[in-house]
């Protein structure tokens, strides 16, 4: 398996949607402050944007989970919240 080191999948960051436009993207932020206010409390969003082969642009809504924090157990976190999230690899 390929699996990155310790001390790199803690700096991945976790994507919570993609979605069409960056409006959309920042409302999407909002609706996951409203649900994991705690876990995300000092948590600053940043939007990347893709263009993907036959689907079009898409708005990335992205995070950095806090030091010391894999994404995956930032992620188990936030889905138990109700907040959908996932490790992204790039």
């Amino acid at each position: 398996a390929n699996l990155p080191a310790p001390e790199q999948s803690a700096q991945g960051e976790v994507q919570l949607g993609a979605f069409r436009s960056e409006a959309e993207a920042r409302a999407g932020w909002g609706k996951a402050q409203t649900q994991a206010k705690d876990l995300l409390a000092g948590h600053r969003p940043h939007v990347v944007m893709a263009d993907l082969p036959g689907k079009g642009r898409y708005y990335r809504l992205r995070i950095s989970p806090a030091s010391g924090v894999s994404p995956r157990q930032f992620c188990d976190s936030l889905t138990a919240k109700g907040v959908g999230c996932f490790p992204v690899r790039d």
